[in-house]
């Protein structure tokens, strides 16, 4: 396991991510900038910690979706008002900073402006979908700012995690995130409420 030491103001706590990698960050952290398309946004919502964002990665976090669905008669059915989950949980989210966005390099200058505690990454985010470079690159630059970078892998992440297919993942990501914030009893009360929810899906669609 690799160790990560970054130089932070007061005290300070040891917290491996979904990598493996050991890194130090703030007791109390105060400052997140996330990219991510709204999973490890909603887990920070759910956890009460929300309100430490001050930086996006994802223009789906900031969108309002319209959509228009052909009708047989030839017509569209024009839909409006979509947004991600976390969007409707917190309309405020849409003034944040947004610090990356899809099959464009995150502006590196922005994120050290915004000074966060620690940068979390999720590969699976539309920034990073299919990009391993890409990704990689950015670890080492915002590393290299002594800013810690927190990974976490979901289910469908291309390259990074080798077992990451199974829609559990999730389960461990937010558990993750937990020990992140140091909030674990209510991230494994999450979890656990999540595989409550899949194991009953499950057996009532066996035989489906």
């Amino acid at each position: 396991i690799l160790t990560i030491s970054v130089l932070a103001d007061g005290e300070t706590r040891s917290v491996t991510d979904g990598r493996g990698i050991t890194m130090e960050v703030p007791a109390d952290i105060q400052r997140v900038v996330c990219i991510d398309d709204g999973l490890a946004e909603q887990v920070m919502y759910s956890l009460g910690v929300d309100k430490t964002l001050v930086g996006v990665g994802s223009t789906c976090l900031q969108q309002d979706w319209k959509v228009d669905v052909p009708k047989i008669s030839g017509s569209n059915i024009t839909m409006t008002g979509g947004m991600n989950t976390f969007s409707s949980l917190r309309p405020d989210v849409k003034q944040l900073p947004l610090v990356a966005q899809y099959n464009s390099p995150p502006n590196f200058e922005m994120i050290a402006e915004l000074k966060p505690d620690v940068v979390i990454i999720r590969p699976s985010d539309c920034t990073f979908y299919t990009d391993e470079s890409t990704m990689k690159q950015t670890i080492d630059t915002i590393e290299s700012l002594e800013i810690p970078v927190f990974v976490t892998y979901g289910p469908n992440s291309m390259y990074g995690c080798t077992d990451c297919s199974d829609i559990s993942t999730i389960d461990d990501e937010i558990r993750l995130l937990g020990k992140l914030f140091a909030k674990e009893t209510d991230a494994n009360k999450l979890a656990t409420y999540l595989e409550q929810q899949r194991t009953f899906v499950q057996e009532r669609t066996k035989d489906i």
